[in-house]
């Protein structure tokens, strides 16, 4: 069997189903249960890391970071600043 690393320069996906199956040393069939389990001991559960939860304080601040945000942010302060509080509150609404 070819080493993990190996792999890294091959895109499976993209190769014909005989080949992909020759290149990780398998078949139609699958991997029987020794082999499976000499797999997993090697290289571990086949799972994706899992993300750490955001929590809601930090996606309500997420949403300032868009550029158009900002900008109507300072345009609200502006106008408030001039003397225009009606018109800062409608754009703080928008």
């Amino acid at each position: 069997m070819k080493s993990l690393s190996d792999h890294k320069k091959i895109a499976p996906w993209i190769m014909p189903s005989d080949a992909a199956l020759k290149c990780f040393d398998s078949s139609l069939e699958g991997l029987s249960a020794a082999e499976a389990q000499r797999r997993l001991d090697s290289y571990g559960p086949n799972r994706l890391k899992g993300r750490v939860p955001r929590s809601v304080w930090m996606k309500f601040l997420d949403q300032f970071k868009n550029f158009l945000v900002i900008v109507l942010l300072f345009a609200a302060v502006l106008a408030w600043a001039v003397g225009d509080p009606v018109d800062s509150a409608v754009i703080l609404v928008v």
